[in-house]
């Protein structure tokens, strides 16, 4: 047999292994709950994957959706959100299903998504990219069992091949819930929540992979941005230590 008609065979052979596992056990989509079939549908139907509302991949800058947002608070070098965020909408139902679920599989589905549009994006291709996932408090991170954002940084990562410092931003306070609170009073709860660990930011720096001498871009990843608070207490945790560009990357991004 030869080896194209050998890999035939197998991806063939996988597909019908999938056809048969889709009927034993279905899998459903997390929008829609139609059942799912074959290697292509994952996670999300055919019908709710095309109907994302997906934001524009070309503008990186601050004069995007999301840069609009932190205009006169912070200075990126990069920025952009993955798609418009509604509470209560359908989609809403793909972030109650990475972050009260116990899903992280679909967080880092997402995160390859994400990593396929990034590919596309010139911007990132002139810097050595290190993704910063935000972190989450102990409490949190122990009742579901993993954090959000380093699994959706970790999705990326397998796309893109960018290094991954979850250890850089530390969380050292823990928070009231935001959900209900307005852009001050988020911003004000904030205050003081992380600290940069310097040792990470040197070993960064020592063992950077740099053929180009590309400058290091910090590229801080969250799951949803809603008025900029957590994301701007990481900016000025690290500018206010640091002298480094910094990006932001989100899942996404709501439309208030």
């Amino acid at each position: 047999m030869s080896l194209m008609n050998t890999i035939r065979y197998q991806f063939e052979r996988n597909i019908v292994i999938q056809e048969l596992l889709d009927l034993i056990f279905p899998r459903h989509c997390v929008i829609c709950d139609d059942t799912l079939w074959g290697k292509h549908e994952v996670h999300l139907c055919v019908h709710c994957f095309y109907n994302l509302p997906l934001l524009d991949i070309r503008d990186t800058s601050m004069n995007n959706f999301l840069g609009k947002l932190f205009w006169g608070r912070c200075n990126f070098e990069y920025c952009w959100g993955w798609m418009e965020y509604r509470s209560g909408s359908k989609t809403s139902k793909i972030i109650k299903e990475l972050k009260y679920k116990g899903n992280p599989d679909i967080a880092q589905y997402l995160g390859k998504l994400i990593g396929e549009s990034l590919l596309e994006q010139e911007q990132l291709k002139k810097h050595e990219v290190i993704l910063i996932p935000v972190p989450i408090s102990p409490e949190k991170r122990k009742k579901r069992g993993y954090n959000q954002t380093e699994e959706i940084a970790k999705g990326i990562s397998k796309v893109c091949g960018f290094a991954i410092e979850d250890r850089f931003l530390v969380r050292n306070i823990m928070r009231d819930s935001q959900t209900r609170m307005n852009r001050v009073s988020r911003f004000e709860n904030m205050q003081g929540v992380f600290n940069i660990n310097f040792g990470i930011f040197n070993e960064i720096e020592q063992s950077k992979s740099n053929r180009l001498n590309a400058p290091i871009l910090l590229l801080i990843v969250d799951d949803i941005v809603t008025t900029g608070a957590t994301i701007e207490t990481c900016y000025r945790a690290i500018t206010d230590n640091l002298k480094v560009k910094i990006g932001v990357c989100s899942l996404g991004l709501t439309n208030k």
